[in-house]
């Protein structure tokens, strides 16, 4: 009888092999823990097949399970794996929206860092640089995606990462480049023939040429 086929491991290498490690602190809230540990059998589960879509979901839960228990480090580690399938699946939406989730991401392990040494000044540079990296190529590439409503909320999100890193001028350029799309469609004509009110409905059955009400 050969033996069941187990499931491959799609995790980075260097990544620890325990739930507690992968965390790096014991996980003492059980409600986060059980979701590590279901995003991480399901992504041993997609490993098998290692389909693009199944990928992205997958790795993407285990960095949310992650963020959850504050192990932002390896949450980025999880996103950037997730952003390089995304490059497989069909499209642009769901690679920049992960884009714009990692930029994010960083921007808020940006600022755990500065926050826990308060007297080093070039603490969270490095993630601040790759967040603010990140939200300039989505706020590029955001015209790619399906539809204006899409594409100004990604560059509302974006903007906001930009402004968070101290860069204001991009931040409002994204910012005025989102409102002009929302404001689209606002004195377009309406696709619907205006109804005829009552009184011009009267005036059209007076003014008729097989009206009896002149006679």
């Amino acid at each position: 009888m050969k033996n069941p086929r187990r499931a491959a491991s799609v995790a980075d290498p260097s990544a620890p092999a325990t739930l507690q490690d992968v965390a790096g602190e014991p996980l003492t809230d059980g409600r986060a823990r059980q979701a590590l540990k279901l995003a991480l059998r399901v992504l041993d589960l997609a490993g098998v097949f290692k389909r693009p879509h199944d990928m992205v979901q997958s790795l993407t839960q285990v960095a949310r399970a992650l963020k959850a228990l504050d192990s932002l480090d390896s949450a980025e580690g999880y996103l950037e794996q997730a952003l390089h399938w995304a490059a497989s699946v069909p499209g642009h939406d769901v690679h920049l929206d992960l884009g714009c989730e990692l930029a994010e991401l960083s921007c808020t392990l940006a600022e755990q860092q500065r926050d826990r040494a308060e007297h080093d000044r070039h603490a969270g540079m490095a993630a601040r640089d790759r967040a603010r990296a990140r939200a300039l190529e989505v706020g590029a590439l955001a015209g790619r995606v399906s539809d204006a409503h899409c594409e100004a909320k990604l560059l509302l999100r974006v903007s906001d990462v930009l402004d968070r890193c101290g860069d204001h001028d991009h931040a409002t350029s994204l910012q005025n480049r989102a409102v002009a799309l929302m404001g689209i469609g606002l004195h377009e004509p309406s696709a619907e023939p205006a109804q005829a009110t009552p009184q011009s409905n009267w005036e059209q059955r007076l003014l008729a040429p097989s009206s009896t009400l002149l006679m």
